[in-house]
């Protein structure tokens, strides 16, 4: 039996075919591929996510709709996360 071969899409079918599921998809080799994080984005994800919350409570953000000016270093997330 000879190998099933499989079909390659372009950009334009990869948009029409790729699921509305709310996963996120990219096109590889002509595939539609299922993006997955890798625990180390989520620990980058969750500590964005806990240093603005921090700012947030820590300040008076949400009555007097100021800007927040949080600075992220890429050395600051990695020591967070333990890199």
């Amino acid at each position: 039996m000879a190998p099933a071969t499989v079909k390659s899409i372009g950009f334009s079918a990869f948009i029409e075919a790729c699921p509305d599921d709310g996963k996120r998809y990219e096109l590889v080799d002509g595939q539609i591929v299922e993006i997955t994080a890798t625990r180390a984005h989520d620990d980058v994800a969750d500590f964005i996510y806990d240093a603005f919350r921090d700012e947030v409570r820590g300040s008076d953000l949400i009555r007097s709709r100021t800007f927040l000016d949080l600075q992220l270093s890429a050395q600051s997330i990695f020591d967070a996360v333990g890199g």
